[in-house]
């Protein structure tokens, strides 16, 4: 861990092809990349490693876990397609440091793989993966494409074996890098239909990229790779600095640091960390208030991390043993209290009513000749939670209009609306994941077993297979042995409880 100095001397490192990719930060000057097998300590790393997260996930994450040598920034894993994404993520990040409102999808070409990643609310929704760049560089294909090519192959994908053998044949490079690139945007359509989207790379293809996109019509910016990762690194190490000062007289406070050139400063806080007894005292106020069972290995691992392995857990709480200082591990275990009050707290917000609406008003516009008609006129409602509350009126009354307002499929005019305390405006993925609409109509599949359909629900909202609780769910609702009946077979409760 790198000691406090005016200007720590510290590195980022990607692997994007054979040989990591290192870049050095000193004084505020930035140099490299540079291709080293051999990386210096103090040093941020985006390569594959077993620290995940799987997509949806923020594209900032909250902390770096360490490997004892270096930070690591961990890799975004996505079970359908099945791929993992690591080096594109520190692209990612500065190009959201710099865009906080970017709601669309990022085209990130390397030099072995293109990326297109989609954002919403900060988070990585889905992403994609295409090795064009491998097999424009194993075909000789070029850096300029074809753009007939390209609309030629991506009317008939099917075709690109033989479009390339004829390109070959001819000896068109631009026609074979164009065939290879109307491929990939044929197969990455529904990222980059009707979205804008931001080019992000310094690699050879960029431009080629730029071009088959222009020729589609799709809204287009670009921005700098290089600086990208740059900005992304930065950002990475502000998350996670702490430098300690020198003299054994100040070392019972340490400061986090946000270390970065200007138009960062703004980020930067201090927190004061009265060594052991700060820490053992954060985790007894937090056992007042939470219940910390639940959380009993995350809690003492965390609690041994301070105190070198001498901290006990029972259901008294917690019980110090003695022990030393690590400032490195106290970081670490703070960030497991937060994670442990942040788990508990948004398991139950504290707020009494289930829904609240505040001057919720929706104007459809007018088409035509129609006028313009007010479906929602200042609605004000609360909902306590627990309770079951009837919304009842006659025909185009607007209560179709209000549901899909609360579930997020309709856009509100004006007015405030709040979900279990989550703002569907500040909060829109918090605020939808807190509702549930059981439909009119039964819009099973037929041809799905109750489990069968659980297990794609789970699949659709990237659960791991080994966190998926089909079987629980079904006992919960009476059905599980009904589990591998087809659901057109089930009544029409069964169906009902299904689709709950």
């Amino acid at each position: 861990m790198t000691t406090s100095t005016k200007h720590p001397l510290w590195h980022g490192a990607l692997t994007e092809g054979t040989h990591p990719l290192l870049w050095t930060f000193d004084a505020g000057r930035i140099t490299g990349p540079v291709q080293t097998d051999d990386l210096p300590d103090n040093t941020i790393l985006a390569t594959d490693s077993s620290y995940t997260q799987a997509t949806p996930c923020p594209v900032t994450p909250d902390a770096l876990p360490s490997d004892g040598t270096y930070r690591i920034l961990p890799t975004v894993t996505q079970s359908s397609p099945q791929d993992r994404l690591t080096w594109a993520r520190v692209a990612a990040i500065g190009f959201q440091s710099l865009n906080p409102d970017w709601d669309g999808i990022l085209c990130l070409p390397g030099g072995s793989t293109t990326y297109w990643l989609h954002l919403s609310a900060k988070e990585i929704v889905s992403f994609q993966g295409c090795a064009t760049p491998q097999l424009a560089y194993a075909l000789d294909a070029g850096i300029t494409p074809d753009t007939d090519a390209a609309d030629q192959t991506m009317s008939r994908p099917a075709n690109l074996a033989a479009h390339i053998h004829t390109a070959q044949v001819g000896r068109n490079a631009q026609a074979l890098l164009g065939h290879l690139l109307g491929a990939e945007i044929a197969a990455t359509r529904p990222y980059w239909l009707g979205q804008e989207v931001a080019l992000i790379g310094t690699a050879p293809l960029t431009n080629a990229y730029a071009t088959i996109l222009n020729a589609q019509h799709v809204p287009l910016i670009r921005a700098d790779g290089a600086k990208m990762v740059e900005k992304g690194f930065q950002i990475l190490n502000a998350l996670s600095s702490l430098s300690w000062d020198k003299d054994p007289r100040r070392r019972r406070s340490c400061r986090l640091h946000t270390r970065s050139r200007s138009g960062f400063g703004d980020f930067v806080r201090k927190v004061l960390v009265h060594e052991l007894g700060i820490a053992i005292a954060a985790f007894d106020i937090a056992f007042d208030i939470v219940d910390l069972q639940p959380h009993a290995g995350m809690a003492h691992c965390a609690l041994a991390a301070v105190t070198g392995n001498t901290m006990s857990f029972n259901d008294l709480g917690f019980r110090c043993l003695g022990g030393h200082f690590c400032p490195h591990s106290c970081r670490r275990a703070l960030w497991a209290l937060g994670a442990i009050l942040s788990a508990h707290w948004q398991g139950a917000r504290a707020v009494s009513n289930a829904i609240e609406i505040e001057g919720l008003r929706k104007i459809y516009s007018g088409s035509g000749k129609s006028a313009p008609k007010e479906a929602l006129k200042g609605i004000d409602l609360s909902i306590p939670r627990g309770s079951v509350f009837g919304l009842l009126g006659p025909n185009g009354a607007g209560k179709s209009t209000l549901i899909n307002i609360l579930a997020g499929l309709v856009v509100k005019t004006e007015g405030t609306v709040r979900i279990w305390g989550w703002d569907q405006d500040k909060n829109p993925r918090q605020s939808r994941a807190s509702i549930g609409i059981m439909p009119q109509e039964l819009n099973l599949d037929p041809f799905f077993t109750p489990r069968g359909s659980l297990e794609v629900q789970a699949g659709l909202y990237g659960v791991p297979r080994s966190q998926r609780r089909s079987d629980e769910i079904l006992k919960f609702v009476g059905l599980e042995d009904k589990a591998e009946a087809y659901a057109r077979t089930l009544s029409g409760g069964m169906r009902r409880r299904l689709l709950l």
